[in-house]
């Protein structure tokens, strides 16, 4: 007997309508910014989140003890730090932007100065002059009895079958929004050196933590300033498809940024590199009403870059130009070193072993081709002849980087021959992410049929959505491929 449970490998489309858009702050994403009161009572002052000793600068308490939820004066300087992932704070209603006060670090600790001598430890301060400070990592303390949740593909939250007990304390250090097919995204906390998260309702935390988006937690989102912004090409060329427009209210990923030298206009501009080469854009030849109405097509962009000065930032990590404009003029003007070249030409070599690994083989099928097509392009690069510096640092760059993005990894299960609903669940999204895919040509999806009486294999159909869901395919797949053990 086969149990009714299937998974549809859903395409592009569908899953916009299901998940997040990209580039959409989720509720539980927005910044810890202060009320214009709390500005006003708070300001050029700490409040503290624990009772706090007063340290000097030899890092030795005074005796002196600060009442939780004091505010206190400080000394120093607030200066903007976009890069700050630790002890920063938002202003004005907006994470765009990060800003820290001065910090002193004594033996090891981090301090701030409220006073000639006189220090207070940071870990005691939940706000600064009234925006609450952020941590990378806390305690956290259980409240409540609490599943142990995994995240599974797509962002879903899934729970092992084990409890978390009260009055338990995890070191956690990230959080953010999980998908639970509802409405919100309820925040959950990841558990510092696990697999694992937390509710974050079921928790005292001891400090803040900033939100984030769990499915961009290593790259950054941008939206564009205006209509048919254009996609470049690394020499600097506009590469955007002939009748394709991007509409600026879509979010736009994004995992790096680089001076590119653009030798007609004479100059270096700053770029950022897009991470999907298959995008969602509105075909103008069937959208006449354009931006109101628009049709929109997936088309294949390439390997592209956006202006920075064409779009702005969104949500996710503010990302450090990899080069300066100088760097990026000089060495689009020499040819690639000797060791540029061995290091090119060893990542390539190792194309095969990368292919072979599960981060490849259960990752994306729009990861597996980001680094496939950096491969081809770094290979092609290479037979054509001369290579500049400036080219070389970047392919090596981009393999590196699309090699570092796949995160193919088997589902954890207690028994492999018993499997619980949320394990099974998980392989089921697991094995859809890594066989769906949307291009310009193609929409794929299946379906994945798991028998009761034997959860060793599994049938996997693929279906060809735009060929009146024609079945292309037909196997049987072996679950312990998808999932081990504990």
């Amino acid at each position: 007997m086969k149990l009714k449970q299937k998974i549809v490998l859903t395409s592009v489309a569908t899953l916009m309508a299901v998940t997040p858009a990209v580039g959409m702050l989720q509720p539980s994403q927005m910044a810890y910014a202060a009320t214009n009161k709390q500005q006003i009572s708070q300001k050029d002052k700490l409040k503290l989140n624990h009772n706090a000793y007063i340290y000097n600068k030899q890092g030795k308490h005074t005796k002196k003890l600060l009442r939780k939820g004091a505010l206190v004066k400080y000394q120093g300087k607030i200066s903007q730090n976009d890069f700050a992932d630790n002890l920063y704070f938002y202003q004005n209603y907006s994470n765009t932007h990060r800003y820290q006060l001065t910090i002193t670090k004594i033996k090891g600790t981090d301090y701030f100065k409220i006073g000639k001598n006189q220090y207070v430890k940071a870990a005691n301060v939940d706000a600064i002059d009234g925006n609450k400070l952020l941590f990378n990592q806390t305690t956290v303390t259980v409240k409540t009895k609490t599943p142990q949740l995994f995240k599974a593909s797509r962002n879903r939250a899934l729970t092992t079958g084990k409890y978390y007990k009260k009055g338990q304390k995890l070191v956690v250090d990230q959080l953010g929004g999980m998908d639970v097919l509802a409405n919100g995204f309820p925040n959950a906390y990841h558990i510092k050196g696990t697999d694992y998260y937390i509710w974050a309702r079921d928790v005292t935390a001891r400090q803040n933590m900033d939100s984030i988006n769990y499915a961009e937690r290593n790259g950054m989102v941008v939206l564009a300033k205006k209509d048919k912004i254009p996609f470049y090409s690394f020499t600097g060329q506009n590469i955007t498809p002939n009748n394709f427009a991007w509409m600026r209210s879509q979010g736009l990923r994004i995992n790096g940024a680089i001076y590119l030298w653009n030798e007609q206009e004479n100059k270096a501009e700053l770029y950022y590199h897009v991470v999907d080469r298959y995008q969602k854009m509105a075909n103008l030849k069937t959208s006449p009403g354009f931006p109101e109405v628009v049709k929109i097509n997936t088309v294949n962009i390439g390997d592209a870059f956006v202006k920075v000065s064409d779009v702005t930032f969104a949500n996710g990590l503010h990302l450090k130009p990899i080069n300066s404009a100088s760097q990026a003029e000089d060495n689009a003007k020499i040819a690639m070193s000797e060791s540029e070249e061995l290091d090119l030409k060893d990542l390539i070599n190792k194309h095969a072993v990368v292919q072979g690994s599960i981060k490849y083989k259960l990752s994306s099928f729009y990861k597996r081709y980001n680094y496939d097509q950096a491969i081809d392009e770094a290979r092609s690069a290479l037979d054509k002849g001369t290579i500049s510096a400036a080219q070389a640092q970047y392919l090596i760059w981009n393999i590196k980087t699309a090699q570092d993005e796949l995160d193919g990894a088997k589902v954890k299960v207690g028994n492999l021959n018993k499997l619980m609903q949320d394990e099974r669940l998980a392989i089921e999204l697991l094995v859809s992410n890594i066989y769906s895919k949307e291009t310009d040509t193609e929409s794929l999806y299946g379906q994945v049929t798991m028998s009761e009486a034997d959860e060793s294999v599994f049938e996997l159909s693929i279906e060809n959505e735009r060929d009146h869901n024609k079945v292309i395919s037909t196997k049987m797949m072996k679950t312990s491929d998808f999932a081990e053990e504990r």
